[in-house]
């Protein structure tokens, strides 16, 4: 369907991005790329003081990245109107209400990244102070055990009993035990077990292969 600017009509692939442009569609996009950013930054943050599980972070972004086609065509449909949300057929083709709707977005999208990059420099302020901090004795993380079955399809067995030893280990008392991920990530890893020990902060490692 062409687009109809003033004095002319835009037709063909010009004219569907001058849609996009005009419905904001691409400003909505982006804002929403960037609250996920920031949302699972959050989440991956706060979700170990709540007791949370390392795969919330995961599921998150996959809710969202299954989400994100819904908001796109939300975001073609309907527009941000000094009235409220309406459906773009309802709303006058004014450019001072396009623009408007522009300047929201925008600045919305400034405060999500802001959000982020706070939210990634604290993450990362903290980790390299948490370095610093004494690693305490009853401290332990569990490698992934190496698969020697020479079959990559088994790499779940060895990986599901990986994870049932640091579920079993979780269940002493007084016991710092380190969870899936960041121990997951030392998988094939060149260094040595006291470089790993450290960069986990833990003083014991457990090792092993199926």
């Amino acid at each position: 369907m062409p687009a109809e600017t003033a004095g002319h009509i835009v037709t063909g692939s010009r004219g569907f991005l001058f849609e996009l442009r005009r419905r904001n569609v691409l400003r909505a996009g982006v804002l929403y790329a960037g609250a996920v950013w920031a949302l699972a930054q959050g989440i991956s943050q706060l979700g170990p003081a709540f007791g949370a599980p390392d795969w919330v972070t995961r599921w998150f972004v996959i809710a969202c990245a299954i989400g994100f086609p819904f908001w796109i065509a939300f975001a073609w449909y309907y527009e941000i109107t000094p009235q409220g949300i309406k459906r773009e057929s309802e709303v006058a083709p004014d450019p001072s209400v396009t623009h408007s709707t522009a300047r929201k977005l925008d600045f919305a999208i400034i405060g999500v990244l802001a959000l982020a990059v706070v939210l990634l420099v604290t993450d990362r302020f903290v980790s390299h102070k948490g370095a610093t901090i004494a690693v305490p004795d009853k401290s332990i993380a569990v490698l992934p055990l190496v698969n020697e079955s020479g079959e990559k399809d088994q790499q779940y067995f060895s990986d599901g009993l990986s994870e049932d030893l640091i579920t079993a280990l979780s269940q002493f008392a007084g016991l710092k035990v380190i969870s899936r991920n960041p121990s997951f990530q030392f998988r094939d890893s060149s260094d040595d077990a006291k470089t790993i020990g450290a960069k986990l902060g833990v003083a014991h490692l457990l090792e092993g292969s199926v």
